[in-house]
């Protein structure tokens, strides 16, 4: 990697992996049990008590449970995998309507026309709209 992307913030997750958020807003997963049989004392992280206690350190260059145990931006980067949330391609109405450009009213007719399903394609929370990127490519092809 020429230029060091750093780590913004670390969470731990379930069956030793870490998600982990860059400065340039990608998320990843990385599988901390990869690093066991080359680095054993990395099987300390199998304690939930010390696995629990990672933290973003070196200004962004590294994430680390203590003074022994931590893992560089670069593998941490280039080890992992991109984490899939269950937010990702969702949009609102706006800013669905500027990514295709179209007229937000484009959209309030498609989905009461039931071209954008209800419940499936679209779903109102408060006063505001959100859609999918899947959906938007479906009815509307793709983005402009």
């Amino acid at each position: 990697m020429a230029n060091s992307i750093k780590v913004k913030e670390v969470y731990p997750a379930e069956d030793l992996h870490l998600i982990v958020i860059f400065e340039n807003g990608k998320v990843k997963d990385y599988d901390v049990k990869q690093l066991f049989e080359q680095f054993p004392d990395y099987k300390a992280l199998r304690n939930p008590d010390i696995f629990n206690l990672v933290h973003v350190d070196c200004g962004g260059y590294a994430v680390a449970w203590n003074d022994e145990l931590d893992v560089s931006e670069c593998e941490l980067w280039e080890g992992s995998v991109n984490y899939l949330s269950p937010f990702d391609g969702l949009m609102s109405f706006s800013d669905a309507a500027k990514k295709w450009g179209l007229d937000d009213s484009t959209l309030r007719k498609a989905a009461a026309s039931g071209k954008l399903i209800n419940g499936v394609d679209i779903q109102k929370f408060g006063k505001q709209w959100i859609t999918t990127e899947s959906s938007m490519k479906r009815v509307f092809g793709e983005p402009v």
